[in-house]
């Protein structure tokens, strides 16, 4: 009999050995879990002896993407009166419509909506990269940022700057 019951007791010490280590019971994971996503499945055409069905247009919803905007590339020196451009992206957005994107920018610094010129307006969805041209007559700094109104949010870079230099300037 007492053999009989260490034999027990030996059984059930191996299953709980065994749950332990298989991973069934143990310690929570430490840490808030990160969602993972995954992209949406498409929808797929139902079979139906009906005609004239038509479900490839059915919407598709997105997730929301924080609306973003940043200037990606500028030159290192510019000269007056010489055409140069800057490079700018626009991200995120439910929609993701940009009615309106450009480059602000003015003599002095100023917040964002005291700029007193922009370069051509342009429209696209994001993601989506824009170059803005500009031509500065004279010797100076300017100031700038660029602006775009996404899914109706009117959002802008922070203020960059540029030096103009002169046309001729001795000792290149």
């Amino acid at each position: 009999m007492k053999d009989k019951s260490l034999y027990n007791i030996a059984i059930v010490i191996s299953i709980i050995i065994f749950i332990i280590l298989s991973g069934c019971m143990g310690t929570q994971p430490k840490g808030t879990p990160e969602p993972i996503s995954s992209p949406s499945p498409s929808p797929s055409p139902i079979p139906t002896t009906e005609t004239n069905v038509n479900i490839s247009n059915t919407p598709v919803v997105t997730a929301y993407t924080p609306t973003a905007i940043r200037v990606t590339s500028m030159p290192n020196r510019v000269v007056e009166n010489t055409d140069f451009t800057i490079k700018w992206e626009v991200s995120g957005g439910m929609a993701g419509n940009i009615d309106k994107t450009e480059i602000v920018w003015d003599f002095k610094k100023g917040n964002a909506t005291d700029y007193s010129y922009n370069t051509t307006s342009m429209t696209g969805k994001t993601p989506m990269e824009f170059t803005g041209k500009l031509k500065i007559p004279n010797t100076s700094t300017i100031y700038f940022r660029a602006h775009a109104i996404v899914d109706g949010k009117e959002i802008f870079s922070d203020e960059s700057q540029l030096t103009i230099y002169p046309e001729y300037t001795s000792g290149y």
